[in-house]
């Protein structure tokens, strides 16, 4: 007899990838959510969340954007390791934005702008989420920086939360 079967477990709680439907919310994991609420609803343009490495960063951020209200869409990237074109491309993909191949980042630019408009027409609030950040080269930073100008006269068009290790705040 296993331990599913002794325990009467239907699925094995014990995977190596963190699975938010067993996530226990600790208070330090309470407020990095807390956090990343009040990011998206007060309109912030950045957020950043920094820990050691196994102390549920990742967890956390799954287990927000899986409670996302509808009004949300989210460009996710889990791998940053991106040079600045690479990023944008990743971004439109992210946010499903049809594109040529060989788009310039001109055209990039333009098309993620209009797209943000679009979606605040719509009412809805894009945010876009880098899982280990500390990993991203600084060139592609600086670009997500520069995306962070993307605004109306009254306010942000894309918020974006940036989490990592300690090294992140060092490169910040």
């Amino acid at each position: 007899m296993n331990y599913l079967e002794f325990f009467g477990l239907k699925e094995d709680p014990f995977k190596i990838t963190p699975d938010p439907d067993y996530f226990f919310e600790s208070l330090t994991h309470r407020k990095a959510k807390n956090l990343l609420e009040y990011t998206i609803y007060s309109k912030e343009g950045f957020c950043v969340i920094i820990g050691e490495p196994g102390t549920g960063k990742t967890t956390v951020l799954k287990k927000f954007l899986s409670e996302l209200p509808e009004n949300f869409i989210a460009a996710t990237i889990y791998n940053p390791m991106l040079s600045p074109e690479e990023f944008l491309k990743t971004l439109l993909d992210e946010f499903k934005i049809p594109y040529n191949k060989d788009i310039s980042k001109n055209e990039i630019l333009k098309k993620l702008s209009q797209f943000l408009e679009e979606k605040l027409r719509e009412g809805k609030r894009a945010i876009i989420v880098i899982d280990e950040a500390q990993l991203m080269p600084f060139e592609t930073l600086e670009e997500l920086r520069l995306l962070s100008n993307i605004e109306t006269g009254k306010e942000k068009l894309v918020q974006i939360i940036l989490v990592g290790q300690p090294e992140l705040e060092e490169k910040l």
